[in-house]
């Protein structure tokens, strides 16, 4: 399972900035918001009608999980051969040597944003611990599922929407917004004491996802360089991957050796220290 679960992560290092780029290249300047949000919205389609079968399958075969995996091949392999038959890309006559990348090209701004990210990925530890917290309540394997089905489908409805908002109001306020609403779901996570809370905090976890996962992508956009965007989009995601692994790891020795509750306060309080940082980047007077 470990090894499967790093294949699957590095298959996510090699295709997640590419497509980003993929999606920046393919839409104007004012539409990168809209753009990234379709891009969460249908991607969210997936993650809650998955869920959703699980749920179905498990409950004519009960705890055959091997199963579940099984199927779920099946439209990754499907992705697979889309992207190889229908995706165009248009890629320029001429090629020229990539211009070379150091981190000390990244604009300042850029640079305070990476700082802010690392910060918060740190507090933001996998989602697996939100549903141990819903199994400390009470809930079964199918019914996380639907769990995380509710979260997916909030998603689905704003994704778009919270793009379009992002184009008109600007990146920053949606992500503040969304960063407040995480540091108030995980302190909801750290004082819940009713199965009927878990639900509600997973709708608003939803929220935050919906106003931040396409919206920093899109942010992304607006500060790397055009002629370096490969790299520096890549740039973004190698900070998220670094700061996963001792995020999950903390939050893990909190969770057994402090109390259940401990990594959903820390993860809190990062939140909102990374929330005034964000507030404080000097942006370019074009955003």
């Amino acid at each position: 399972m470990l090894g499967a679960r790093l294949l699957d992560r590095i298959g996510k290092g090699l295709r997640a900035a590419p497509r980003d780029v993929l999606i920046v290249e393919n839409c104007t300047v004012a539409q990168r918001g809209q753009a990234f949000g379709l891009h969460h919205s249908l991607e969210t389609v997936g993650e809650v009608l998955g869920p959703l079968v699980g749920f179905v399958f498990l409950q004519h075969h009960a705890e055959n999980y091997r199963g579940v995996f099984a199927i779920a091949f099946i439209p990754a392999l499907l992705g697979v051969l889309t992207l190889l038959t229908q995706v165009k890309e248009h890629r320029p006559q001429t090629r020229k040597a990539p211009p070379q990348f150091t981190l000390r090209g990244l604009s300042p701004a850029y640079q305070q944003y990476l700082s802010v990210i690392v910060l918060f990925s740190v507090g933001n530890s996998s989602d697996a611990f939100l549903l141990l917290r819903a199994q400390d309540l009470g809930f079964t394997g199918s019914q996380i599922l639907l769990l995380y089905a509710a979260f997916n489908l909030v998603a689905v409805g704003l994704g778009l929407l919270a793009g379009q908002w992002s184009d008109r109001v600007g990146r920053r306020p949606l992500l503040v917004s969304g960063y407040l609403i995480f540091a108030l779901t995980y302190f909801g996570f750290a004082r819940a004491t009713d199965p009927m809370a878990i639900w509600i905090l997973f709708v608003l976890y939803g929220l935050y996802s919906t106003l931040t996962r396409g919206v920093q992508k899109a942010f992304v956009a607006d500060l790397v360089h055009p002629h370096r965007r490969g790299a520096e989009t890549g740039t973004f995601h190698m900070v998220v991957g670094l700061a996963a692994l001792p995020a999950s790891m903390i939050a893990g020795w909190l969770y057994t050796t402090v109390s259940v509750a401990a990594p959903f306060y820390v993860s809190s309080a990062i939140a909102v220290m990374a929330t005034l940082l964000l507030m404080r980047i000097r942006l370019p007077s074009s955003l």
